[in-house]
């Protein structure tokens, strides 16, 4: 009598060429966050369409046009990142007083160069404004760099071009703004521009948000900031409200920089909670993105940690919900972490940013980089002279030394990670005074020669 088997055998994944990287189709689906679309029998009733999601080939072209880049560290980080140099200094007056900063440098040094593709250190800086903020600093071969995204507590440079767009900071009062139906259908913003939050977030908070966002997925912000008496279907959104004042005119020449309401407290932390308008404005999709690294850092917190407390203030230009810029003050275990963000801002941010302020939150939460400890880190036992070590550890510790600096000559004095606001304010005054000097003598001269020559 036969017997049959009904063990089916496990047919192996699907093996899918995406940008010359072979790896399974689960892989990639679950990486790139794609619908793969069920397979149908080919046959009458199935479109053109529908043949061309079914294939490999689809599915490859589907992930060039998100424009990712195989990379060992992160599989799919975007192919313009790739090639980017970056570098990062930190203001000193805004780092926590808790920290020891030679400890911190020492750490940030050695973990940005192992962590981050394409770091560089930086040399010095070679161009900075009126209010001590660097504009241009130089590597250590010389290569100069520019601002790319200032967060107040650091600055990032890198080798791409950013566009400069100055900050609009307020509207006349006879502009033609005031008159708008996209003014007039919004919730009036403060008279002095300014929206404050402040919040405790915990594990707890995330997780009972993120059961009642599955439940309801779907939201909009457009009804939350219309006025009474307006329709949801004429609610207005933040890009035609912040470009009815036709101040941005710049940014609509940008390719992918739109307005967005953007939640001062985030939604993943309280959900409906946060679905006020106290807690919105209207700010560029690129700025929310950066306030979105800064909930994913807090959301990693929680996990290991009792809470996190988020703080904003947000300015507005008065009398409007456009928003200038946002402070943000993340409370860790009563470490003050600071964090300016312009919410006008019309350059995508570097996803390797969020990476140097993850960091960075490491290396300050680090207990061992405390003022406080700085004499238990000391009472270390020394090696002895002649006594048995492992090859290992040597030659771990000598990348550590070498990447460190103290086995290059003269490297602390080569290397930079911080700067001084006020210093750089004094050398922009002295540097202008003899300028103005050098001018004022030619000046003189230019009259004497004129004399002698009438």
């Amino acid at each position: 009598m036969k017997t049959h088997n009904n063990s089916r055998k496990k047919t192996p994944a699907k093996r899918i060429v995406v940008n010359d990287v072979i790896t399974n189709e689960s892989d990639v689906s679950n990486t790139l966050q794609l619908t793969l679309p069920k397979k149908t029998k080919r046959g009458r009733g199935v479109s053109k369409q529908q043949k061309k999601d079914n294939s490999a080939f689809s599915l490859r072209k589907q992930a060039k046009s998100k424009n990712y880049h195989y990379n060992h560290k992160n599989p799919w980080q975007r192919a313009a990142e790739t090639d980017c140099v970056t570098l990062i200094l930190f203001n000193e007056e805004k780092i926590p007083h808790q920290l020891n900063q030679t400890k911190l440098k020492e750490f940030l040094l050695f973990n940005y160069a192992t962590e981050i593709n394409n770091h560089h250190s930086v040399r010095d800086i070679s161009e900075y404004s009126a209010n001590g903020s660097p504009l241009k600093v130089t590597s250590p071969r010389g290569t100069e760099y520019s601002k790319d995204l200032d967060l107040g507590f650091c600055t990032i440079f890198s080798s791409r071009q950013v566009q400069q767009i100055p900050m609009v900071v307020s509207i006349d009062d006879a502009h033609e703004f005031w008159h708008t139906d996209e003014y007039e259908n919004v919730i009036p913003g403060p008279e002095n521009g300014l929206k404050e939050q402040e919040v405790f977030i915990t594990k707890a908070d995330i997780a009972k948000t993120k059961r009642e966002n599955r439940d309801n997925p779907s939201r909009s912000q457009n009804p939350i900031m219309r006025i009474e008496g307006v329709s949801t279907k004429d609610a207005i959104s933040a890009n035609d409200y912040a470009h009815a004042s036709k101040l941005f005119e710049a940014l609509k020449t940008l390719e992918k920089t739109l307005f967005e309401w953007s939640h001062s407290i985030g939604h993943y932390a309280f959900g409906k909670l946060t679905q006020q308008e106290a807690n919105m404005k209207a700010a560029t999709n690129h700025s929310n993105t950066v306030i979105m690294f800064l909930e994913w850092i807090t959301r990693e917190l929680s996990k290991v940690l009792p809470g996190v407390k988020w703080r904003t203030k947000s300015q507005l230009i008065p009398f409007t919900q456009i928003g200038i810029e946002e402070e943000i003050e993340i409370v860790v275990d009563n470490v003050v972490f600071t964090c300016t963000i312009n919410l006008q801002d019309p350059n995508q941010p570097l996803l390797v940013i969020r990476d140097y302020i993850f960091i960075y939150f490491k290396a300050a939460l680090n207990p061992a980089l405390r003022n406080d400890n700085e004499a238990e880190s000391n009472d270390v036992d020394t090696p002895v002279a002649g006594a048995e070590s492992d090859s290992d550890d040597e030659s771990e510790e000598s990348i550590d030394r070498f990447l460190m600096g103290d086995m290059y000559p003269h490297a602390q004095q080569r290397t930079t990670l911080f700067y001084n606001r006020d210093a750089l304010k004094k050398d922009y005054e002295l540097l202008n005074q003899e300028e103005f000097k050098v001018e004022r003598d030619l000046s003189e001269q230019l009259r004497v020669w004129l004399k002698i020559s009438k």
